[in-house]
């Protein structure tokens, strides 16, 4: 599909488009926001991980309904270790980042509060620069 009037901006944390244009029909095609942080986590904080992650696995509907409400599509997380340092890699997709993360902190959902409490392991936060994105639409 040939694409005209590609529309790039960044958000600070996390590089976006905002809408892509197909020259045949000039319909606007809306492609969501991305993006990814490397979590550096404080020393010996990983019974927090296991707790945190075993109660969102056990309240999975809970997560869905958040992720609902904050336009969210995917957000997945990822447990990685490096020279004996633990860390997390956050992946998300949503229809607008900055908007989802700004409902995130005013959320009153009691699952968000587990999430907000299970930051405090959280030492470092260091956002990655999105490369690549290719979608299939």
């Amino acid at each position: 599909m040939p694409l005209n009037n590609l529309k790039a901006t960044g958000s600070g944390r996390f590089f976006h488009i905002n809408h892509l244009y197909n020259d045949d029909t000039q319909k606007k095609i809306k492609i969501m926001d991305v993006g990814a942080v490397l979590i550096q986590l404080k020393p010996l904080h990983m019974q927090q991980v296991h707790d945190w992650q075993r109660t969102l696995k056990a309240r999975q509907d809970e997560v869905i309904e958040t992720l609902k409400a904050e336009q969210v599509h995917v957000e997945s997380w990822f447990y990685l270790q490096l020279h004996g340092q633990d860390y997390l890699i956050a992946y998300m997709r949503a229809d607008n980042i900055q908007k989802a993360q700004n409902i995130a902190k005013l959320s009153t959902f009691p699952i968000d509060q587990v999430h907000k409490q299970f930051k405090t392991s959280w030492q470092a936060v260091y956002p990655a620069e999105l490369l690549l994105d290719a979608t299939v639409t």
